[in-house]
């Protein structure tokens, strides 16, 4: 049931977004929404590495479907950080999507109900996947090999605009 109310409140995030691209020189606050898949942790890495040398600040949200550990990560939200309805209360998760990044990334080929949640909830102006998924992402990258991704998209961002 959880994943249904969740579902419902990724569709009413979509017809809400506004769209707004920074130029790379301007931009300050980049994000990373991304599973613990191996794939997603290099591109996040490769990118983190280019993002930081430019002094870019850079904030990072990952999504475990697992249960919480007794002593919990920032940075990390859970299956269970979604109530019943489809409400989110983990407080890092929240002010993360309340952030208006001039970027935020997903890192992750399949999107989970989750991840869909997140990228129609946050504030960032322009939201970059490597999916094929178009109502969620206003740049999409066709993933080829991990390293060379990373380096595609940081080049491609320097450039928009």
């Amino acid at each position: 049931m959880r994943e249904s109310w969740i579902k419902y409140f990724v569709f009413q995030g979509l017809r809400k977004r506004h769209r707004k691209s920074t130029d790379y020189s301007d931009c300050r606050n980049i994000g990373f929404v991304f599973t613990g898949q191996e794939e997603s942790l290099i591109l996040k890495d490769t990118l983190l590495k280019f993002f930081e040398r430019d002094g870019k600040y850079v904030s990072c949200l990952e999504f475990r479907t697992g249960a919480p550990a007794p002593a919990e990560e920032e940075g990390v939200c859970f299956a269970a950080d979604f109530t019943f309805f489809g409400k989110l209360k983990n407080p890092y998760a929240s002010s993360f999507l309340a952030t208006p990044f001039d970027y935020l990334f997903c890192l992750d080929k399949n999107l989970s109900p989750a991840l869909r949640y997140f990228m129609t909830h946050s504030q960032a102006h322009c939201r970059v996947g490597v999916a094929e998924e178009k109502p969620f992402f206003d740049i999409i990258f066709l993933s080829k090999e991990k390293n060379e991704t990373g380096n595609d998209i940081y080049n491609y961002i320097k450039k928009v605009n």
